[in-house]
């Protein structure tokens, strides 16, 4: 299997051999462990309307200029309203490998 992860470091995207390196990023047995700092988020294997890939943790916008924040909750990603709260499945905007919105 094959994770793709983001990793962002005082709100700076970095590799994680990087983060590993500079120790922002610590294993622990099975466990990836973010330091102070720094997050960890997984990527839903699906890209904006641009190609740009979506990670846990993103913006986005539709077409009709509404934003969301892409969340990972119990194996699903999902677009969280930012002004409604309203949480939608993100396969319902699932095109292929493509979502209908923008990245922000």
């Amino acid at each position: 299997m094959e994770l793709h992860l983001q990793v962002t470091h005082l709100d700076k995207r970095i590799s994680l051999s990087e983060a590993l390196k500079s120790e922002y990023v610590k294993i622990i047995d099975n466990y990836m462990v973010a330091q102070e700092g720094t997050s960890l988020s997984l990527s839903s294997r699906l890209y904006d309307c641009n190609g740009n890939e979506l990670f846990e943790h993103d913006i986005v916008q539709t077409t009709n200029g509404k934003q969301y924040v892409v969340i990972y909750d119990f194996g699903l990603f999902y677009l969280k309203g930012i002004k409604d709260k309203t949480m939608i499945p993100i396969y319902i905007y699932k095109l292929g490998n493509t979502i209908d919105v923008e990245k922000v």
